[in-house]
């Protein structure tokens, strides 16, 4: 039986699962250093402590793995989660949207002095109230950074920051005035009514609000993986040149993509309201502040749904775990503001920077290498159940040979042969024609002019494969992206 044998040739890697591959590796990086180096040096003032930084770091985990501690952990994880992804939301599509915060506390504010006054409601016709005008607040506190970036491009990120200071004063002053409640030792609001408020499961923190929070996390996941809308946010984020020859509108989708955002900030500010504060006051929003920390949730995430999720986990377990330091250990809790300071800090520095990197394009290579062999090693088996590759070495027989006596070979004298010389013709010099002039990639504009039959026999000519289920617009970015180049006719256009 012949062997057969699997080369390279026969094996071809998928370049879009590559790419894939290679993007997740590169963002698992980005996550996962900064958050080692932040422990590590927030070590520095757990020694000058006289602490022992695993014991420490051991207190702050172990909260995790108690029935109510785990409860507590999910209790903060639902706001924590919902603000990360009102930022992932604005800057994933480039639009670095800082007053998630301001729609947040103006949405607590709101929650707080209407969960007061509609306190006689029943218990399922308030809280479904309140948060639908949470959600109706963000927005309203969204439309003017919107509107601006829009159809006069003034930075969002000024006008968002200045909006934050303005919101905050004006809601001291209403705190302050109208609004306060006198029989508080502190400035703020009345609080809630017990119908206007998440009670927790048993005798844990967990509240209805945290699945509440879940479903909106898979309701932006699938806007984000399975919509068109998701497919503008993330093209209009990579490429806004691209985003325009394609024909989105984008000032129609940066009022959306910014309202959207702050609607679930708005959702957010009062589920804290309403499962943890139940008033308003100047130190609702903590310290630094339920916004600034779903930035860093965001960050920590990578900007996706799915890192946002884990992120908000990893976050909730700090948040416990300070009390439980400061309760346990004599290291203050001050020790985990220090590890989200430094998180932010790492955080902002990529460890894998763009796809031209050489850090990403040695990723790049390993990844190619490892489905290389791991498609030639899927192949190899594959013949095997066939039959066109031998699993067993070849086995050797033993024969008899017959022994035969040598004949006589009449040995006859050599004939002459004429040496007749070749006839040399004379040899045409052909002039070979100049090199064409090398090619250059073809255009976004290019690529948009051209038919989806075009597009793929332009993917076939440059060996890109995977294309066939793509339609236009992603057709033209996945071959905008591998710069391709168009055969010249015969007349040589």
């Amino acid at each position: 039986m012949a062997i057969k044998k699997v080369t390279n040739k026969q094996v071809e890697v998928n370049p879009v699962s590559v790419e894939r591959t290679t993007s997740t590796i590169s963002s698992a990086i980005n996550i996962i250093v900064p958050i080692l180096l932040a422990f590590l040096i927030a070590m520095i003032p757990i020694l000058i402590s006289k602490e022992n930084p695993a014991t420490v770091y051991r207190v702050i985990l172990d909260s995790a793995f108690s029935l109510r501690g785990f409860a507590r952990i999910l209790h903060y994880m639902g706001p924590l989660l919902l603000a990360g992804l009102a930022i992932m939301i604005s800057f994933k599509a480039g639009l670095f949207n800082m007053g998630v915060e301001s729609s947040i506390i103006v949405a607590g504010f709101t929650t707080a002095v209407l969960g007061y006054q509609l306190q006689t409601l029943p218990r399922m016709v308030l809280i479904p109230l309140l948060l639908v005008v949470a959600i109706v607040v963000g927005v309203l506190t969204a439309v003017i950074p919107a509107l601006l970036k829009a159809y006069l491009n003034v930075n969002e990120m000024v006008v968002t920051l200045l909006l934050n200071y303005a919101i905050i004063e004006i809601l001291k002053a209403l705190t302050i005035g109208p609004f306060r409640d006198p029989r508080s030792g502190t400035v703020s609001t009345h609080a809630v009514g017990q119908n206007a408020i998440f009670k927790g499961f048993g005798n844990t923190q967990l509240t209805a609000f945290f699945f509440i929070a879940v479903v909106v996390f898979i309701l932006v996941w699938f806007l984000y993986r399975k919509t068109k809308l998701g497919y503008e946010i993330r093209s209009l984020g990579t490429n806004l040149q691209f985003t325009e020859a394609t024909g989105i509108k984008v000032r129609r989708k940066i009022i959306i993509i910014m309202l959207l955002s702050g609607a679930v900030a708005g959702l957010a500010g009062a589920g804290w309201l309403m499962s943890e504060e139940y008033k308003y006051s100047e130190t609702f929003s903590s310290n630094p502040g339920l916004g600034w920390d779903g930035m860093v949730i965001s960050l920590l995430g990578g900007h996706a749904p799915e890192g946002a999720f884990i992120a908000a986990l990893f976050y909730g377990i700090l948040k416990v775990g300070s009390g439980r330091v400061a309760f346990n250990t004599d290291v203050p809790a001050e020790v985990v503001t220090i590890i989200q300071a430094l998180l932010i800090l790492f955080l902002s520095v990529k460890m894998v920077k763009d796809k031209n990197s050489p850090a990403y394009i040695s990723i790049k290579h390993l990844v190619y290498r490892a489905k290389e062999k791991r498609l030639l090693r899927k192949e190899k088996r594959r013949a095997k159940k066939e039959g066109t590759l031998e699993a067993k070495p070849l086995e050797v027989k033993e024969e008899v040979l017959e022994v035969k006596k040598p004949e006589v070979v009449e040995v006859k004298e050599p004939k002459v042969v004429e040496v007749v010389e070749p006839k040399v013709e004379p040899v045409q010099v052909v002039e070979t024609p100049p090199p064409a002039e090398e090619l250059k990639p073809l255009t976004i504009k290019a690529l948009v002019a051209k038919t989806i039959p075009e597009l793929k026999a332009i993917a076939r000519e440059n060996n890109i494969s995977g294309f066939s289920s793509l339609n236009k617009k992603e057709l033209v970015n996945l071959l905008y992206r591998s710069k391709v180049t168009e055969k010249p006719n015969k007349e040589g256009k």
